[in-house]
């Protein structure tokens, strides 16, 4: 499993429909309505306005800020939020394109996954739990895959600095549940990686420095505390593409979810039923110590991708799925249009789709009574268009590349338009006079006086994250560059 480069026009295409999204919020001075990212947002505001030095605020841009606090006063928490997200989703979107070039040999597979992943993380309503929780686990493995290949302990090293900064429980547990998991279904791979690496005079430097790596977990560096989170209705999203929760979402596209099941197709009884064992064993052990919701849906982009390769290879082999998606579709729109006679003038029965609004910024609560039923006909329209497109490709041999040059522009058309659906209902704008209250001020009175194992810890957070950023700029522009063919060194 060699890595191979994103390419350029993946990278950007994705990057650009994502920075589409923030514009829109940036631009309408945007703001979250549901209380999960109104307390995030409302805990880095105040970080940076030195209110507290004990608590690392969330996101890489606000830890790398915080030492700079004392002369952030003129700026606007509300668009540095906005920023600060953006960043931290391009990094989520460098680590799952490395993840998926070490999988995939086709470009086009490549930008599948990273249109499904980047499209599908919805954080307007609860940032730690939906996104932050995955935000760096991709590029994390990347560099863990890195590691074990190449022996190169500067990998490790970031690795663990990486999932530190992150700081939340189910990202450490993911990790060795996908190294358990990837040992397990490549065992002599797995053994000849580890018989291969060696012990080094200055494994013991490395090892230092693996601890102070650890330091943002002093400073509790942001995320979801650790606790059991049952499964409920958030589930129906992966079929109805309307968030029915205000904590986690599943949905990432209709694409993704046909493609998901195409990559099943061929794999042999026992091997499918040893998939399905370690899938169901590793999402209860990941429902003990957070949301599983979103470890759901980053597992369903990448086996969309392995769907795809075999939709390209055996094009003829998913008529079922096709139908199955056009039933899908049919399904949604009676549903629909059943609600237009029935359900609509129950209002209680959309305000749960469409999140609390927050009545301290004076935003009413939207009562637009056709809004959910629109939504599912969208869905529905999604459905059945991906529901043609695999039916054409498995029914006319020659219309295959046409298949296949549709789904990679209708795929991230259906995952960046439910994004940017499902962003506009959860967040609300602003006026003239709030957006202006959202300026950084220094509180008052005295501030809070850290120890010195603390301020130390903040350093290192500040510095790490820092470093981060710039690594992100750099390895974006890297690939951009990159020549058709060359591989990325591990």
């Amino acid at each position: 499993m060699h890595p191979r480069r994103i390419g350029p026009a993946a990278l950007l295409i994705v990057l650009a429909l994502n920075a589409l999204i923030y514009l829109f919020l940036v631009a309408d001075h945007r703001f979250p309505r549901a209380t999960g990212t109104r307390t995030l947002y409302e805990t880095q505001r105040a970080t940076l306005s030195g209110a507290g030095d004990l608590v690392a605020p969330p996101g890489l841009l606000a830890k790398a800020l915080r030492p700079l606090s004392p002369w952030t006063g003129p700026l606007n928490a509300l668009p540095l939020f906005h920023a600060g997200m953006f960043l931290d989703e391009a990094l989520f979107i460098l680590g799952v394109g490395l993840l998926a070039g070490r999988y995939f040999a086709s470009r086009r597979t490549v930008f599948v996954v990273l249109a499904g992943a980047a499209g599908s993380s919805l954080w307007m309503d609860h940032a730690g739990a939906n996104f932050h929780s995955i935000q760096g686990v991709p590029l994390a493995l990347h560099l863990i895959h890195g590691f074990l290949e190449s022996g190169a302990r500067r990998n490790l090293l970031f690795a663990a600095n990486l999932l530190a900064l992150q700081g939340t429980a189910s990202s450490a547990v993911a990790t060795v549940l996908y190294l358990a998991c990837h040992a397990a279904l490549r065992p002599g791979d797995a053994a000849a990686r580890l018989a291969a690496l060696r012990v080094r005079a200055v494994d013991g430097i490395w090892g230092l420095a693996l601890v102070a790596s650890l330091a943002p977990l002093l400073c509790r560096a942001g995320g979801i505390p650790a606790g059991s989170h049952r499964p409920s209705a958030e589930y129906l999203d992966l079929l109805m593409g309307v968030a029915p929760s205000t904590h986690t979402t599943v949905f990432c596209g209709f694409f993704t979810l046909a493609l998901a099941l195409r990559a099943f197709q061929g794999c042999g009884r026992r091997r499918a039923f040893l998939l399905l064992g370690m899938a169901l064993a590793a999402f209860g052990i990941l429902s003990l110590v957070g949301p599983a919701a979103p470890w759901v849906r980053l597992v369903l982009v990448f086996l969309s991708g392995l769907g795809f390769e075999r939709a390209v290879h055996d094009p003829q082999g998913g008529r079922r799925i096709a139908e199955g998606m056009l039933f899908l579709g049919t399904a949604l729109m009676l549903v629909a249009l059943g609600m237009v006679e029935y359900l609509l003038p129950q209002a209680a029965a959309v305000r749960g789709f469409l999140g609390p609004a927050p009545d301290d910024l004076g935003i009413t609560d939207l009562q637009q009574l056709r809004l959910l039923s629109e939504l599912l006909g969208m869905a529905a329209a999604s459905a059945g268009v991906a529901g043609i497109v695999l039916w054409l490709q498995a029914a006319r041999r020659r219309a295959a590349p046409l298949a296949v040059a549709l789904i990679l522009m209708l795929h991230p058309t259906d995952v960046f338009g439910w994004k940017s659906r499902m962003t506009w209902l959860r967040s609300a704008p602003l006026t003239p006079a709030q957006y202006e209250s959202q300026k950084l001020q220094a509180p008052a009175g005295e501030r809070p006086s850290p120890g010195p194992l603390q301020r130390a810890a903040s350093i290192v957070v500040a510095l790490s994250s820092a470093a981060w950023l710039g690594a992100l700029a750099w390895a974006c522009a890297r690939e951009a560059r990159r020549r058709p063919g060359v591989r990325v060194r591990a």
